[in-house]
């Protein structure tokens, strides 16, 4: 196995997405992964690094990015909006497939990241989609721009209005795709929509797991979970 960074140009000459791409030997099945709002490629506690390392030894090639407005990418994290979000993934998306034409792509999306994922995932009929620690909320009512992290962090107005506009349970549902939501116990809020989307989505959960799955022998656990769902499916 071995990894390489990509900076994956965008088309305004001006603006790229950073990427490190997880590459083993043999490359059976390719898994694209969207990090967080606030987060990075390298993910929380390097959550996401530690499943790109696992799962290359399954043969599984991982393409982790920064979303424009984060990390190593361009722009500033005030601009970020759902649209944009998208358009990343799929421009991600696109410069895989050129690599690795006849190989499946499916899609890891990381709290907010899995709204990204999961619509990019269905759009284009990955056979699979996989979910971390989101509630996929939807009927928000909210607008302007927010302040989050308290205060941290600041997103624009057209941010609220696209969110507010994405029913991503609907979505999945009707889509049929085969997704799971992955959950720690003691994340609450996304335990409680595990019990209300498990009748089209499956689900798991991790005890005494939080939000961030901030367990080494737990993300040991998350990374053969993941892997054997990728092969059950494909």
């Amino acid at each position: 196995m071995f990894q390489q960074e990509v900076i994956i140009p965008h088309r305004n000459k001006n603006e790229w997405i950073a990427s490190i791409l997880t590459i083993p030997e043999k490359v059976e099945a390719i898994l694209i992964i969207c990090h967080g709002l606030t987060g990075n490629k390298t993910g929380p506690q390097k959550l996401q690094t530690i499943l790109a390392n696992n799962l290359v030894v399954d043969n599984i090639l991982t393409v982790r990015f920064d979303f424009r407005g984060a990390g190593d990418s361009s722009g500033n994290f005030f601009s970020t909006t759902f649209s944009q979000m998208i358009e990343d993934t799929e421009l991600v998306m696109k410069y895989i497939m050129q690599l690795y034409p006849e190989k499946e792509i499916f899609f890891l999306g990381l709290s907010i990241g899995a709204i990204v994922s999961s619509v990019v995932a269905v759009k284009h009929r990955s056979p699979g989609n996989i979910i971390i620690s989101s509630d996929l909320a939807e009927n928000l009512k909210f607008s302007g721009q927010l302040s989050i992290r308290s205060g941290e962090f600041h997103l624009n107005d057209k941010f609220s209005e696209e969110r507010s506009k994405i029913f991503i349970r609907k979505l999945i549902k009707e889509s049929g795709i085969n997704c799971i939501l992955y959950f720690g116990n003691k994340d609450y809020k996304v335990q409680k929509a595990a019990d209300e989307v498990s009748t089209f989505i499956k689900i798991k959960g991790y005890k005494e797991m939080d939000h961030l799955f901030g367990n080494y022998e737990v993300r040991q656990q998350l990374s053969r979970d993941i892997s054997k769902f990728i092969k059950e499916v494909k």
